[in-house]
């Protein structure tokens, strides 16, 4: 950001400060700024506290799904209180065995607040809650919790390969207990990106994509899991290979994310490509429909492992 010099009297200069930092810093005419010379650098910074963003919610007629992804959506956006207000103590809902099931609205906004970082419930009345966020907002702390996301996401892999193997239950039922926590830390990775003050362009985009392709990597492993869950057929021994090959893409990936490994990309995607010249002839192969489906969701992991790939070069850590 260039600004010009403006002179002031005989003794003193002057310079217009960004419109966006002076707002996001709840500044105004009188405010204190505090000036570091370092060598060629000026450092201008404010020890002023940023005003509460804050966002009002009216979930007047809102059915439980709805009420989950207003929520969830306020704490993406970066919001620090979110109030909100309803008429329905009791909000209708399917439950697993698609019949209709009533659930307290508090109860609901509870279960949310459990399924947020940093979110809590500071006041609460019988229409009405207040919600504030405690987390702290740095870059250290999101690259840390993005690189847990990886990892959990690597040992869903592993769990889901060893589960269809071995028709381990155990193995293929946790995946939704996984999911859960890695959903918890993605929200908060979504979240950490829009509290960003300086942001670059084309950085948010690569992060937005690279978040997006693990939340639907993890998604497809819970998916494997509970699809065969009750299966006792072995699968082709093809069609295992390709879903070890693809995982191994992934860990590929996730190691060359932070090694900054810059020929990783490139084979990665040679692999994936291998991969579904592989998945294409196995279709023609089979008339098992349960082998089709793993296969339908392999090539899914595998389309967003290469989706993942591709945002990873515009991407600035």
């Amino acid at each position: 950001m260039i600004r010009k010099i403006i002179k002031q009297g005989n003794n003193s200069y002057t310079i217009t400060l960004p419109i966006k930092w002076v707002r996001e810093n709840g500044l105004e005419e009188g405010s204190e700024i505090e000036l570091n010379p370092d060598n060629k650098k000026l450092i201008c910074s404010t020890t002023q506290e940023r005003p509460v963003k804050n966002i009002s919610l009216n979930l007047k007629k809102y059915d439980k799904s709805l009420i989950v992804d207003k929520i969830i959506g306020a704490y993406i956006l970066g919001y620090s209180e979110i109030s909100i207000s309803f008429d329905n103590l009791i909000v209708n809902h399917l439950s697993k065995t698609e019949s209709i099931k009533q659930t307290k609205t508090l109860e609901v906004i509870e279960n949310i607040c459990n399924q947020l970082i940093g979110i809590e419930i500071i006041d609460q009345k019988e229409n009405y809650c207040l919600l504030a966020d405690f987390s702290k907002s740095n870059k250290k702390e999101f690259n840390d919790v993005l690189k847990r996301v990886f990892a959990l996401i690597d040992q869903m892999f592993l769990d889901c390969l060893k589960g269809i193997q071995n028709n381990n239950i155990s193995l293929l039922s946790d995946l939704k207990y996984k999911k859960s926590n890695t959903r918890k830390m993605i929200y908060y990775c979504l979240r950490q990106i829009h509290l960003n003050e300086n942001p670059d362009e084309n950085n948010l985009v690569a992060q937005q994509n690279i978040i997006f392709c693990l939340e639907q990597i993890m998604e497809t492993l819970r998916l494997i899991g509970k699809e065969n869950l009750n299966n006792l057929e072995k699968f082709n021994s093809n069609l295992i290979k390709i879903f070890k090959e693809i995982q191994f893409v992934f860990r590929e990936y996730y190691y060359s994310f932070y090694s900054k490994k810059e020929d990783s990309g490139y084979n990665n995607k040679i692999q994936s490509y291998k991969n579904f010249k592989n998945l294409n002839k196995f279709y023609k192969s089979t008339n098992s429909m349960k082998e089709i489906l793993l296969a339908s969701r392999i090539s899914t992991l595998s389309h967003f492992i290469n989706k993942a790939v591709s945002s990873t070069q515009y991407l600035k850590l």
